[in-house]
């Protein structure tokens, strides 16, 4: 009987850690593993590393979602995004565009200078 209630015990545990772990990654806004290729241009914020190249954080998900599957689908001949989209899944286009989406447009926001004594 004592290890039915031992059971009991381990199977209720491993029930609420798997639900308080499916709720933590429901809002949680981690960045999909595919992102590391995305983040050398466009950074984990969304905002373009290189002056002209566009920020991801100012477009919608369908947005981003339709110019990854262009670039993949070489719409654009020989663009630098061809390269780096043509082993994409759906499913990974859908997370980029899911998380860049998601992040604040921090490029219009004023810079805030400390100076000493303030």
């Amino acid at each position: 009987m004592a290890n039915f209630k031992h059971i009991k015990v381990v199977s209720l545990f491993s029930g609420l850690f798997l639900i308080t772990s499916m709720a933590i990654g429901e809002n949680d806004n981690t960045p999909p593993d595919v992102l590391n290729a995305c983040s050398q241009c466009h950074q984990h914020t969304g905002n373009a590393a290189i002056p002209g190249w566009p920020p991801l954080n100012t477009m919608t998900k369908q947005q981003i979602i339709s110019k990854l599957k262009g670039h993949r689908n070489q719409i654009v001949p020989d663009s630098m995004m061809s390269k780096v989209t043509f082993e994409l899944t759906d499913q990974q286009i859908e997370d980029i565009a899911d998380y860049y989406s998601a992040q604040e447009d921090i490029s219009q926001q004023p810079i805030r200078v400390i100076t000493p004594g303030n």
